[in-house]
């Protein structure tokens, strides 16, 4: 249930980013207007590799965090424990 929230949040905030550049945006080329863009007009290719760039950062970052620090010692609440 978090995770689902988690994604509904994140995909509800860019989507007010979206609406809000889409009608204040004047003169300049924002990101999301460019991104929007390039799916409508076909440059998907593009689009995708950027896409796939960005979720493989992430899923690095995150697994570099887990094995680094004790990440999953504060998730399952665990973190003081080889202490005692």
């Amino acid at each position: 249930p978090a995770i689902a929230a988690g994604f509904l949040f994140a995909w509800i905030r860019s989507f007010e980013d979206f609406i809000r550049v889409w009608f204040v945006k004047g003169v300049f080329d924002v990101l999301t207007t460019s991104m929007f863009g390039m799916i409508k007009h076909g440059a998907a290719p593009k689009m995708n590799a950027i896409s796939s760039a960005i979720v493989v950062t992430i899923a690095v970052a995150l697994a570099v965090a887990m094995n680094v620090g004790n990440v999953t010692g504060y998730v399952a609440g665990t973190h003081g424990d080889e202490d005692e």
